[in-house]
């Protein structure tokens, strides 16, 4: 099982890193988005397949859109907590008030 996980450990780690520097890991800020991307890294790390764990191929690429929703929900959570509190809540009760 570690011989499996360590198996090209060099391009594991850097198909994490640059799977999550796409959104300078807003995502800390909402990890929840990424539960859909589990059972993939999973896969993907107890493989030694290489293009499971390789940017630039597709099998890589399904996990991006997890990220990215993460990511865009953790810049709405820094931008609630941080800079506009009271704009926020305006907005969301006009959105709340327009969509009903």
């Amino acid at each position: 099982m570690i011989s499996v996980l360590v198996a090209n450990y060099d391009i594991k780690i850097l198909f994490l890193i640059l799977g999550f520097l796409a959104v300078d890991f807003l995502f800390i800020e909402y990890p929840a988005g990424l539960l859909p991307a589990l059972p993939y890294f999973a896969y993907a790390m107890l493989s030694t397949y290489i293009p499971y764990y390789f940017i630039g191929f597709q099998y890589s690429m399904m996990f991006i859109p997890f990220v990215f929703i993460a990511g865009i929900f953790g810049i709405y959570v820094i931008l609630e907590k941080l800079i506009f509190p009271q704009t926020l809540k305006k907005l969301k009760n006009i959105l709340r008030i327009q969509c009903w």
